[in-house]
């Protein structure tokens, strides 16, 4: 994905939307990858490994143009910013921000060049990569910002674009990237050759970054060029993630110095062979990391005995429902059947482990559907089920931004239930019923590991803080003490037990499940 050389300097910034530190890593030249990252000092498990503004081709997905600040990214009905508002632009009327300041900067930053050009399209709205590359070509008139634009563009130079490959396989894609070049070039007006502008969307089809808000759900794209030295493996040692205006790279493990840091470019959970053919058709190498090696001898491809299924068709089913994520039409209940006979069928065959691909895909968005359907006891046990047995297996960081984000779902979830106040549409059941004493504890434990290793956001983090002040206080209201090392050790005690009775609860579903072997209902409701 690289080119030859390295920018002679990057901007690197401080914010106060982030803890930044001083970048921990710098391009050089890799033996088979092009150019690569490399640690310049030992870094720590959640530490950044850099911190950078992605101010320089940073877009929304369309949908999210309506209830998202498109400079700081925040987004209507986010708990920690609650009572946001947005105000269009007046221009374009396409863009929206949360205040003045906001709107200031973007215009500084591109949009004083862009709006025009989205106003003589409205009511239609540019795709998302059409304003990623009108932003690309859009030189801020702002001494500082001219700079750290031309550093970026210096930067981008040095990256590869596929753009042979892209010819030679004839596909939708090499089509999608000449018809938006020439519209582009058509309703910019732009100076801008219609061959720069191809090398710019090729560049977006294999460098760009996913942009995500605080709890990594998909918002839109990046492109940073720096952050795209970063070569890919199976078994990453750092992610890439973002709060608001800042991408930073953080590290899962400890990296030694002069290390290559890697990230991974797709779903590194998903068997050897769906691995290897989206990395090549989306970003036209061979992965040769060390889970790549092992082949379908890894993790990713084992199944519970040496066989495997007798037929394909309940693997082909649960895929087909993880390719069709929206499946317009469907209420949250009938997605909830779809789902479960889904996961029915994969137990069926008695020997998919719960940790294996397709499996976690539907089992994630069976969850969701629960919660959509207000069903939060029904969302409990499976809740439960990914964060004791199978996040662990998928994500063995506990810095995993996945990881971090469910525990985060269950302690709202545990929240939730034990809120009187809540409606809930479960069907009845006795599961819980000697866990009310528990819930509180639970909760607690689950806020300190949050506050612990969630710090990828200040304003998170913050609001993580508030509900462990807040539940410590409902805890002292019921006589609970804090104060002396002798009360928390007897505080860990209650923790402990109230684990342990959930586990145990936990570890006997499951065993029914496996005896069950989906044939005799579920153990979900």
């Amino acid at each position: 994905m690289k080119g030859d050389r390295p920018p002679k300097q990057l901007e690197m910034c401080g914010t106060e939307r982030i803890a930044c530190i001083d970048p921990q890593a710098e391009p050089k030249q890799t033996v088979d990858m092009g150019l690569g990252l490399f640690a310049t000092s030992k870094i720590r498990p959640g530490a950044n490994v850099f911190a950078i503004t992605a101010n320089f081709a940073t877009v929304l997905d369309t949908p999210r143009l309506k209830d998202t600040c498109s400079n700081c990214f925040v987004t209507v009905g986010d708990e920690v910013n609650p009572g946001l508002t947005l105000k269009a632009c007046t221009g374009c009327r396409v863009v929206k921000y949360c205040n003045e300041r906001c709107q200031t900067e973007s215009w500084a930053a591109s949009h004083k060049k862009e709006c025009s050009i989205y106003r003589k399209c409205h009511p239609n709205i540019l795709p998302m990569h059409a304003r990623a590359v009108l932003s690309m070509i859009s030189e801020p008139d702002n001494r500082i910002l001219k700079g750290m634009y031309r550093t970026h563009h210096t930067a981008v130079d040095t990256l590869g674009d596929h753009f042979t490959e892209m010819m030679e396989l004839a596909g939708e894609q090499i089509e999608r990237v000449l018809t938006s070049a020439e519209g582009l070039k058509e309703i910019s007006n732009t100076d801008v050759g219609l061959p720069r502008l191809v090398r710019y969307f090729t560049m977006l089809e294999t460098n760009a970054f996913t942009l995500t808000n605080r709890y990594f759900d998909r918002i839109g794209l990046c492109m940073l060029p720096f952050a795209s030295y970063a070569n890919h493996s199976c078994e990453p040692n750092a992610y890439i993630g973002f709060d608001g205006p800042v991408i930073y790279l953080k590290a899962l493990q400890d990296i030694a110095l002069d290390e290559q840091i890697f990230i991974s470019y797709i779903d590194n959970t998903e068997p050897w062979g769906k691995r290897q053919s989206e990395l090549q058709k989306r970003y036209f190498f061979t992965c040769k990391c060390p889970k790549c090696a092992q082949g379908q001898a890894a993790r990713e491809d084992q199944y519970l005995n040496a066989e495997g299924p007798p037929t394909s068709a309940p693997e082909k089913v649960a895929w087909d429902i993880v390719a069709m994520p929206e499946r317009p039409g469907l209420t949250p209940n009938a997605l909830i059947v779809q789902d479960l006979a889904a996961l029915t069928m994969l137990q069926s065959t008695g020997c998919f482990p719960i940790t294996r691909q397709p499996y976690p895909h539907v089992h994630d968005d069976f969850i969701v559907q629960l919660l959509e359907a207000k069903r939060y006891r029904s969302a409990f046990l499976p809740t439960l089920i990914r964060y004791l047995h199978m996040d662990p297996v998928l994500y063995p960081s506990r810095y995993h931004p996945i990881r971090k984000r469910n525990t985060w779902a269950l302690a709202k979830l545990v929240r939730c239930i034990n809120d009187r106040t809540v409606h809930d549409r479960s069907p009845p059941t006795t599961n819980y019923d000697n866990f009310g004493d528990h819930f509180p504890w639970i909760y607690y434990s689950l806020l300190c590991e949050l506050v612990e290793i969630y710090d990828d956001s200040l304003g998170l983090q913050n609001l993580l803080k508030l509900q462990l002040r807040e539940i410590s206080d409902e805890l002292e209201r019921h006589g609970i003490d804090f104060s002396t090392a002798n009360e928390r050790r007897l505080n860990k005690i209650l923790i402990d037990n109230a684990w342990k009775d959930v586990k145990s609860m936990v570890d006997r579903q499951l065993s029914k499940l496996v005896a069950m072997g989906g044939k005799e209902g579920n153990i979900y409701d």
